[in-house]
């Protein structure tokens, strides 16, 4: 083999090596849920609890309920913090203003929690005397999902 020919050899070797990882890099990649994903959350608590139909049908409406409860919270308080902070663009920003906004953002906290509790007396309230065991049992799960205990926070950069 010549010289040449080598190199026509290794030229198209690396426009076909070229070609397939364009392809790899611009092929949509699946995405991969959260390990505790709002599905699969919700699975972990039918398959614990051991819910029968009724109580499913029931332990949907209550999830629906709570998650359109926790939707509606959250873009009323986002509203708010993006005024709070809207304050950055003025000078002399009202602190008698952002004293009440900030107090408006902690009660929609509160709220948050409030319908979270709720929810979860809701959902004890539809199990039988042996599943709230079993609910007793997966509480302080919830308790460290709800508070993302298990992820490893990460302060922001430095620069940032």
């Amino acid at each position: 083999m010549n010289k040449n020919t080598m190199f026509k050899v290794g030229f198209i070797l690396m426009i076909l090596l070229n070609a397939v990882l364009i392809f790899l890099l611009l092929k949509p990649h699946p995405l991969h849920p959260p390990q505790h994903a709002k599905g699969s959350f919700k699975d972990k608590i039918r398959n614990t609890l051991m819910l029968d139909d009724q109580q499913q049908d029931r332990f949907e409406e209550l999830a629906k309920e709570h998650h359109d409860t926790m939707m509606k919270i959250n873009k009323e308080q986002k509203e708010l913090v993006r005024t709070y902070f809207n304050f950055l663009k003025t000078e002399g920003a009202q602190v008698w203003n952002q004293g009440e906004l900030m107090k408006q953002i902690q009660q929609f906290e509160s709220k948050k929690v409030e319908a979270t509790f709720q929810h979860f007396q809701d959902l004890k309230g539809i199990c039988t005397k042996d599943q709230l065991t079993r609910f007793d049992e997966i509480i302080d799960e919830i308790t460290s999902v709800l508070l993302n205990n298990k992820q490893n926070n990460q302060p922001p950069p430095r620069d940032f």
